[in-house]
């Protein structure tokens, strides 16, 4: 899925902390929201995996995504 178009996350973009984490959620405030992965507009540096920006979600923006998830338990 690299470099399609970018995911939107539901976690607020920020500096993680430097203590190990598993799924470290960022801060609890703020107006931007992670955008992951990169997409076709971007350079080839953020078009990987590991790629992590801020964008505003007020706007619409035709190089993110999103991925509907269902838990089950």
């Amino acid at each position: 899925m690299s470099g399609n178009v970018g995911e939107l996350c539901q976690d607020r973009f920020g500096a993680y902390t430097s203590d190990a984490q598993t799924n470290p959620q960022g801060p609890v405030s703020g107006s931007y929201r992670i955008n992951r992965g990169g997409s076709g507009k971007s350079n080839a540096v953020y078009c990987s995996v590991a790629s992590r920006e801020g964008d505003y979600h007020g706007f619409i923006y035709n190089y993110l995504g999103f991925r509907l998830v269902l838990e089950f338990k």
